[in-house]
């Protein structure tokens, strides 16, 4: 497999060049379609932040991972891909037993968090608060002030529930109930 590391706003040394090819190199053993890494490496926010993007026959891999040390992100960006390769294969063979993904529940294939051979995720804690009416710049207001990257609030226009967050280029995105007719 190609790997290519690419830094944004940081000099790639050739110990880190290396480091991360290997580890992403790695990865050819769960599954030997993927052809070709392209691993990102920026500081943002003062956190090493690691994107790395694989290509494969028929698929993509994709995660990205935030951490204090630029090797400690490798490792952990590394371990999401490996979950994500496992869970292809797993399916691959689920497919070739005659298997469908139709037969694993909606809301388990969605879950990114969801490890094949463990049991479902569990709800552990639910939290219950008003919801006064405000505007999209009010609800980042507060969020902001809770110290939150979202915040889900009732829009004073319309009514309904909507959910402001902070994006990854520090801007705030808004995510408001669409029509099935879309």
């Amino acid at each position: 497999m190609d790997v290519f590391v690419k830094g944004r706003g940081i000099e790639i040394t050739p110990a880190m060049r290396e480091y991360a090819q290997k580890k992403i190199t790695k990865l050819t053993s769960f599954n030997s379609d993927l052809r070709s890494a392209e691993v990102t490496c920026k500081v943002e926010r003062g956190d090493n932040k690691v994107e790395v993007t694989i290509m494969a026959d028929g698929f993509m891999l994709r995660a990205e991972e935030r951490r204090g040390d630029m090797y400690e992100a490798i490792d952990a960006i590394v371990e999401k891909l490996e979950h994500q390769a496992r869970k292809h294969r797993k399916r691959l063979i689920d497919r070739a037993r005659g298997h469908s993904v139709r037969d694993v529940p909606a809301e388990m294939e969605e879950s990114t968090q969801f490890d094949v051979d463990a049991t479902p995720p569990v709800v552990t804690r639910v939290k219950r608060f008003q919801m006064k009416p405000m505007t999209p710049a009010e609800a980042a207001v507060e969020m902001d002030l809770l110290g939150h990257n979202f915040f889900v609030f009732r829009n004073g226009v319309g009514g309904e529930v909507n959910v402001v967050y902070r994006r990854d280029d520090g801007a705030y995105g808004l995510i408001e109930p669409g029509d099935d007719e879309a």
